[in-house]
């Protein structure tokens, strides 16, 4: 029942992306999570952000925001990995990275790669050239590798193109618009890709989007058959 209290806890290199998996597993929310690079050195284990734990207790009918914004506080309060602020953008909740350690150890704000601008000639293309022109001029702005990936989405993608332009408009955004007007190369009608979307970054390989959850859509419904149809053309006369 929805005002039942429910108990929340992951532990883990992310531990904030644990919870919010679980989450959208349990509620069906739409929750995308941003991270970034850690700097700092105390931060990072093998590569990783380093190991950390989070758990709340709460109840569905709080809404996904208020859940959200409650695991958020506590990840910052056990002092894990980045500090993170909840906004609703793209209709998806985003849990976003908003607060790092530098180098020095002193925390200071943090940006996700996705809020960082990008800019697309208007014109048709596949997904996998949209996607990888995204990660090019992430790379550039944020100065570290962003790798554009389709995740778990990667074969129903190869078929999928998607007109689309974009001028120094956010990547999250782009992505958001991307998934909703792609089209299939083959099958008229068959429109959008209802997903969300993860960041992960390590020390080595810098940042990498995937998408994950949901899938394509249902094949459109066929058309509307009139009482003639059944008919051969030669009886239609």
């Amino acid at each position: 029942m929805p005002g039942l209290a429910e108990t929340l806890t992951a532990s883990g290199p992310r531990p904030l992306h644990n919870a919010v998996e679980q989450l959208a597993a349990r509620h069906g929310w739409r929750i995308c999570y941003e991270e970034t690079v850690p700097t700092f050195s105390a931060d990072v284990e093998r590569g990783e952000p380093k190991p950390g734990t989070v758990a709340i207790n709460y109840t569905p009918n709080e809404g996904a925001g208020a859940v959200l914004r409650r695991l958020a506080a506590d990840h910052a309060r056990r002092g894990n990995v980045g500090r993170f602020e909840v906004r609703r953008e793209a209709g998806r909740w985003i849990v976003a990275v908003n607060g790092m350690r530098g180098k020095d150890g002193e925390w200071g704000k943090a940006r996700p790669p996705l809020d960082y601008p990008v800019s697309l000639s208007k014109g048709r293309l596949g997904l996998y050239p949209l996607l990888d022109e995204m990660g090019r001029q992430l790379s550039l702005h944020a100065g570290f590798k962003m790798w554009m990936t389709p995740g778990v989405a990667s074969n129903g993608l190869l078929q999928r193109s998607a007109a689309i332009g974009a001028g120094n408009e956010t990547a999250r955004s782009v992505v958001a618009r991307m998934l909703k007007v792609c089209q299939h190369y083959s099958i008229e009608g068959l429109t959008g890709w209802d997903m969300d979307w993860d960041v992960f970054c390590g020390e080595n390989f810098g940042c990498a989007m995937r998408l994950v959850r949901g899938g394509p859509p249902v094949f459109p419904p066929p058309a509307a058959r009139g009482p003639l149809d059944s008919l051969g053309p030669l009886n239609r006369r």
